[in-house]
């Protein structure tokens, strides 16, 4: 991994199908959280250290957190679980209603041989007596309409409930032993009896290695994050004194709590004590389906529709959610970290926290481009809280793509870099390399395969792959720039109000898919980070600026179409507005706080700040006009698009200045842009080559984008300085016939492949008799002459392969002259090319993809075969 261009790696323990393995390896391989893991460990940073490589360390098996005898049945995540019952006054006595059953989720843990280890004694009969029931609660109102689902999970409400009259009556201490409710409905009105039922949940971690159970541990119980660092840090720490510095961070990934609602085991005392109230007669207003759900948020209206009333309840029980989250697990996870000398990286998305708290209490934020096929304004949640909190790093789990398990190139994982470049990310985190297990079993262990469950994502980038040599190429390009980067200024000026707690596509318009104020406002040229209400009150006013705690500056406050503002942050706003920041409600201005407790008094709080804040300068605008209101501030955009639009970011360094600009869109676009400043080239860093910019009569600069396309673009700086691009004065093509051709790699099912050829047939792999399921490399060589060159004469030779698929490695009288990694990339080969005679080698590799396709097994039956090999035409081009 070091020869690779790799600076370090994370280690994630987990066990997902590793095949052909003995009894005793299967055993070995199963150790975690004991002496011979810890042993392991302990070798891997002295060899670390030697090769001044670093290790981040993921604090427990696989994913969330927990497993193991220390996350006991007391200590193990637990869920809220309703039922609704739909009666009316007419109805005859007892009423029988639904009570919540424990749900089954993707992963359910079961009950194996583990419950035969005698220090798992009675954990079946501890984890069933976690369940009881919370609380029976009566609405007056209609029942919702409900397009699917058996399950709360799997609902989608198309009608919420109407609610006549709140809160509920509470009915938990009418309920009979056989199920009936001791309670007659007040009238003849409809009415839903809500039960509430906690349970254990019927879920453990992903995956799992190592003895014992694998219960997912109480996020919000810091009983049971201590008991899990018991378990996998402190042992780590003290096998790994002498080497500890090779360990960066232990890490958490993204928590994907699979619970039917958020819940833990005293929820209710915290939330009386946060929020000044009882939530149960208020307890059916929070459902909401899809609200924060592992593997399945997104947007549907809540159960019952109590206006105002409910909107309320909901933030003060996610609030509450988010303050016990923090306090119990993300807090003390960094505080852990700091105490025993490392740092604390985590994916704070996935659960239901304020995110941009949650990743600004981590040393290196991480995101990751799974989500949404890598949402960039997703993604760039993980920069907005660095730019608060002042965090150096902002880190992402890359390269994933959702059923393409082997069919990634190193070409899609640049113009995948470039997508994490505009988004923020300054550290790639490639996902995944798995180690070598049975090699001779060819490709080896994958992790992230297909299977009857999944159809595979991730990228199995390991030296099994036959574009592995591109690797180092790719790595050299990500260090140099991630180097630039986290060297720069994030030039982002317009902050935006994120007032979510947790966050998804889709939450902020509800479900309506609109373009978002962030999206408005890149297509106008202006970059924008979301700032949430912590970052917001510990700011500053500075200059007419907000200056962050973490010490950025915006030059303007936006807040998106809110009804509802904290109080705390209408008096905020209100300060900030009278330093001279300008501040712009978009739409409408908030009009009430966003809690229940006192609400009457805290509302006018609210409105009489709001309109204060007006009469200062702030500004009301419509979504379409808020570009055109920031720019009558006298707040400049970034770049101007003087047609068309496509993402982009902006860093500065000294006098330097470097634009990114990325097409996200899935068709070509041309795109022209004004900078401010002239002087600008574009800029290829993985070719070191700059050049000038086509511009029209006005100065805006053109650039065609690909789908996925990246350009870089740099102003004033003194070391890149357009080169002559030269004109060509020969362009001979390389005939097929004049090659020869050897294929060596695998077929279906780890079929070996060997075949040699003379005359090249340049064309796709897949339409050549036993070479349609073939992965590996194909040798193309050939010879060509050059002739002398003239007196005083500069002349440049370059290989142009036209098309090919995936990866090309040119050699030149036996000296690598590069790595092409797409078509229409020429390669330099003038200083390993003489005059007279020269051989010429074209190595062309693909990815796994074609020869894993296997009709017989599931998930591998749907992988598709893509386009493969050198399709030419080749040119040799000489330029002057």
């Amino acid at each position: 991994m070091k020869a690779a261009g790799y600076a370090g790696a994370e280690i994630q323990a987990f066990n997902p199908g590793i095949p052909n393995l003995t009894p005793d390896e299967r055993k070995r391989i199963n150790d975690y959280a004991n002496d011979a893991f810890f042993a392991h460990m302990q070798t891997v940073t002295e060899e670390a250290l030697r090769a001044g490589f670093l290790i981040d360390y993921t604090l427990g098996s696989a994913w969330p957190s927990g497993g193991g005898f220390a996350i006991t049945p007391e200590l193990a995540l637990v869920e809220l679980t309703p039922a609704i019952t739909s009666v009316s006054g007419s109805l005859s006595l007892p009423v029988r209603i639904n009570l919540p059953k424990l749900t089954k989720k993707f992963g359910n843990m079961g009950f194996g041989a583990w419950t035969k280890d005698p220090r798992a004694e009675r954990w079946k009969e501890r984890l069933a007596a976690r369940h009881k029931v919370v609380a029976i609660v009566a609405i007056k109102g209609d029942a919702p309409v409900l397009e699917n689902g058996a399950s709360y999970r799997g609902a989608n409400v198309t009608q919420s409930g109407r609610v006549v009259a709140a809160p509920g009556i509470v009915l938990t201490d009418k309920l009979r032993p056989d199920g009936t409710l001791d309670w007659t409905p007040p009238d003849r009105d409809n009415w839903q009896i809500v039960a509430f039922s906690q349970f254990a949940v019927d879920s453990g971690v992903m995956a799992g290695v190592g003895e014992g159970p694998q219960l997912v541990l109480d996020h919000f119980d810091r009983r049971a994050l201590e008991a899990h660092l018991g378990r996998v840090g402190t042992p780590l720490v003290q096998s790994v004194k002498k080497t500890l510095k090779a360990i960066r961070s232990t890490f958490v990934d993204s928590l994907e709590l699979m619970q039917d609602l958020h819940w833990t085991e005293h929820f209710l005392d915290a939330f009386r004590a946060k929020r000044g109230y009882d939530l149960t007669p208020y307890l059916p207003f929070i459902l909401q389906p899809g609200w924060m759900e592992a593997w399945g948020q997104r947007y549907s209206l809540p159960y019952f529709d109590a206006g105002d009333l409910g909107e309320r309840v909901r933030h003060d029980y996610r609030t509450t959610l988010s303050d016990l989250l923090i306090k119990n697990f993300w807090a003390p996870f960094a505080k852990w970290n700091r105490a025993n000398g490392l740092k604390a990286k985590g994916q704070a998305h996935g659960g239901p926290c304020d995110v941009l708290k949650a990743y600004g209490l981590m040393d290196v934020p991480e995101t990751e481009d799974l989500e949404s096929g890598g949402d960039i304004e997703f993604m760039r949640l993980a920069r907005s809280a660095a730019h608060i909190y002042g965090k150096p790093i902002v880190s992402c789990e890359s390269f994933v793509w959702k059923s393409e398990p082997y069919d990634v190139s190193p070409y899609r994982m640049l113009q995948r870099t470039n997508k994490l470049f505009v988004s923020g990310v300054t550290q790639i985190v490639a996902h995944g390399y798995a180690y070598r297990s049975h090699p001779e079993k060819w490709p080896g262990w994958f992790p992230f395969a297909p299977s009857a469950f999944l159809s595979g994502f991730s990228g199995m980038y390991n030296e099994a792959n036959p574009v592995w040599p591109g690797i180092v190429t790719l790595n050299g390009y990500i260090g140099r720039m991630q180097g630039l980067l986290q060297s720069c200024t994030k030039v982002v000026r317009i902050a935006v109000y994120l007032g979510e707690i947790g966050y998804y596509h889709g939450i902020e318009s509800q479900g309506r898919h609109e373009a978002s104020v962030c999206d408005l406002l890149s297509a106008s040229g202006y970059d924008a980070d979301r700032i949430n209400a912590d970052g917001l009150l510990k700011s500053t006013p500075a200059s007419k600026k907000l200056k962050t705690p973490g010490g950025h500056s915006y030059d303007a406050l936006v807040f998106p179409p809110l009804d509802a503002l904290p109080t705390e942050v209408a008096l905020k706003t209100l300060e900030l507005a009278k330093s001279g920041l300008p501040v712009v409600f978009v739409d409408r201005v908030p009009s009430r706080t966003t809690g229940v407790y006192d609400h009457s008094r805290r509302d006018s709080e609210v409105q009489a700040a709001v309109r204060r804040a007006i009469s200062l300068g702030a500004t009301q605008t419509r979504l379409a006009d808020v570009s055109d209101t920031l720019a009558a501030r006298n707040i400049a955009p970034n770049v101007r698009f003087v047609s068309g639009a496509c993402a982009f970011a902006e860093f500065r360094r000294g006098q330097a200045r470097y634009f990114l600009f990325y097409n996200a869109e899935p068709e070509p676009q041309n795109v022209k842009v004004q900078l401010s400043t002239g002087g600008a080239v574009h800029w290829d860093p993985l070719s070191a080559t700059v050049s000038t910019l086509p511009t029209d009569g006005k100065g805006a600069i053109s650039l065609d984008l690909a789908p996925d396309e990246s350009v870089w673009i740099a102003v004033n700086d003194p070391q890149l300085k357009a080169q002559h691009t030269g004109q060509i004065i020969d362009r001979r093509q390389l005939p097929a016939s004049t090659w020869s051709e050897r294929f060596e790699g695998h077929g279906r099912l780890g079929r070996k492949v060997e075949v040699a050829t003379r005359g090249a047939n340049f064309s796709d792999w897949r339409a050549l008799a036993d070479l349609q399921d073939f992965s590996g490399v194909a040798t193309y060589v050939t010879a060509f002459d050059l002739k002398p060159k003239g007196p005083g004469e500069d002349e440049t030779t370059f290989i142009d392969l036209g098309v090919f698929h995936d990866l090309a490695e040119v050699s030149v009288n036996g000296l690598r002259v590069g790595y092409a990694f797409a078509t229409g990339q020429l390669l330099d080969i003038t200083a390993a090319a003489r005059t007279g005679r020269n051989s010429l080698e074209v190595r062309i590799m693909n990815t796994l993809n074609n020869a894993m396709i296997n009709p017989a097994a599931q998930g591998f039956r749907d992988l598709t075969a893509k386009p493969a090999g050198l399709l030419g035409p080749v040119f040799l081009i000489t330029k002057k």
